[in-house]
């Protein structure tokens, strides 16, 4: 069932992102010492420790067992390990069975069960489960609108709540018979604006204070990903994390997010300043590509590392391409090849940018040289150089793939530059999706081209041209990115329609 294997991978995009966040509380909302313990070492990425803590007691304390799932799905998302996937799917029973002990007259007996379920929907898409993950996120999501109608003012159950109807309201139409299958229901821009304020109630809350840069970065990445607000996403993000570097969950989500916004700067002292991050393979990933959008030969030692150390798992097919992208820019197209090869031979990952790291390998070809110098001058934010780059091709050399790429790639740039340049975007993007394309498996510069002008022409208040625009996204299948472009694309219709 093709379109319900899209229909998980959209919530999965959100809960990706943002589950697995805060820790649990005790039953009683009070932390015993073991809890307090364990709860420190796992905001310190010391998991391994947190476990040791928490095994005597975590088949008689209900805190313990959800601490110990979080602690689980924590290792899964900074690794990207299946093992550790599979273990915490070996042990959720378990866990699901210390918590159902607690009395259900408490809010936190509900919101720990959710959590888990949670976890084990994270791990379960980890390891290409389709079906199973669904029913356990629609579990998930019954137990927290009962928690919200038995305990209303119960703030932690709004972190997984509404960021759950963020995702779900965001599911285009046609795939409206499996939430109604599923008994899921959400509404994307009253989900984002109610997560608006959420941090500063947790903030104002002594006992939960200390889920404010959590529940301020799950705001952040609902603006971005759903409010396009990138202006308000980055203040959030400047003001979350004055010691980011101690907590590896928090700066994995920084980092994602500031490679999103362009942060170059919050980027590059992420990069330098990694704390415990460090520790964990995914920050090579991340150091490796930083390095590689500034054109430094050295981005392919950390990308080779990052790939040594996991060999399989989120971000390894990408770290090839990029690896191969590092070896184009040396001058050296046979390791350039052998890095698509072998990119090919993995396993493959669920993860969209994998996706499109799989779909750039099985073309059979590399970048062009200045599209690619082009593309990561942008990434950089040297948008000026970027532009330079382009001007600097025959566009009658170029493919009618290649062409698309150069249409979009110049009319990013010029997105980017600001209001004043908004013409030269519509332009380029419009001649980006004009070009026919003769094949079955299409690029997403065409369908990206018309969400951007979607958001153009919405800045511009021309809210009919706009959804125009979103449709045309939407009318696009099979591409790498699609997921995100059609969730996004999903959420602008819904904002132009209340213009």
């Amino acid at each position: 069932m093709p379109g319900l294997k899209k229909l998980c991978l959209y919530v999965f995009g959100l809960i990706l992102c943002g589950s697995g966040l805060a820790s649990a509380q005790s039953v009683s909302a009070e932390f015993d010492e073991i809890c307090r313990k364990a709860e420190s070492l796992i905001i310190q990425g010391r998991l391994a420790e947190a476990r040791q803590v928490l095994s005597p007691v975590r088949e008689s304390n209900a805190v313990a067992a959800c601490l110990m799932s979080q602690s689980q799905v924590y290792e899964v998302m900074l690794t990207g390990s299946d093992a550790v996937a599979d273990k915490l799917l070996d042990d959720v029973d378990a866990y699901k069975k210390t918590i159902n002990k607690a009395p259900e007259s408490s809010p936190w007996q509900r919101y720990a069960l959710a959590e888990v379920y949670i976890h084990q929907a994270v791990a379960g898409f980890k390891t290409g489960g389709q079906i199973q993950p669904a029913l356990h996120l629609r579990t998930a999501y019954k137990l927290l609108k009962t928690n919200s109608r038995l305990f209303p003012d119960f703030l932690l159950t709004y972190k997984d709540l509404w960021m759950l109807e963020a995702g779900i309201g965001s599911i285009p139409e046609k795939y409206g018979w499996a939430l109604n299958i599923l008994g899921l229901s959400g509404n994307l821009n009253e989900a984002v604006a109610n997560y608006r304020s959420f941090p500063e109630k947790i903030k104002a809350n002594p006992e939960l204070s200390i889920f404010y840069d959590e529940a301020s970065l799950i705001d952040a990445m609902l603006l971005y990903h759903m409010g396009n607000q990138k202006d308000a996403a980055s203040q959030v993000l400047m003001r979350t994390g004055s010691d980011a570097s101690r907590d590896p969950m928090l700066m994995l989500i920084r980092m994602s997010l500031s490679f999103k916004l362009k942060e170059s700067a919050q980027i590059d002292l992420m990069v330098s300043n990694p704390g415990r991050f460090a520790a964990f393979p995914v920050y090579n990933y991340y150091k490796g590509q930083r390095l590689l959008q500034q054109l430094r030969p050295e981005s392919g030692q950390f990308l080779a590392k990052f790939i040594d150390v996991q060999k399989n798992g989120t971000y390894v097919r990408d770290a090839y391409l990029k690896l191969s992208y590092a070896w184009q820019l040396a001058g050296d197209t046979v390791q350039a090849h052998e890095m698509l090869r072998r990119l090919l031979l993995t396993k493959v990952s669920v993860g969209e940018e994998d996706v499109n790291a799989t779909y750039e390998a099985k073309t059979g070809t590399l970048a062009h040289p200045d599209l690619l110098k082009a593309r990561l001058l942008f990434d950089a934010g040297k948008l000026d150089e970027s532009l330079a780059k382009l001007g600097s091709i025959d566009t009658k050399s170029l493919s009618q793939i290649e062409l698309t790429e150069y249409y979009y790639r110049k009319g990013r740039d010029y997105e980017s530059k600001g209001k004043e340049f908004y013409p030269q975007a519509l332009q380029s993007f419009a001649q980006a999706t004009g070009i026919s394309l003769r094949t079955s498996h299409i690029p997403y510069f065409a369908p990206a081209s018309c969400y951007v002008s979607g958001l153009i022409s919405e800045k511009l208040s021309h809210p009919t041209e706009a959804a125009n625009w979103f449709r045309k996204c939407l009318s696009y299948k099979d591409y790498p990115y699609e997921i995100s472009f059609s969730q996004k694309a999903k959420a602008g219709l819904e904002r132009v329609r209340k213009k």
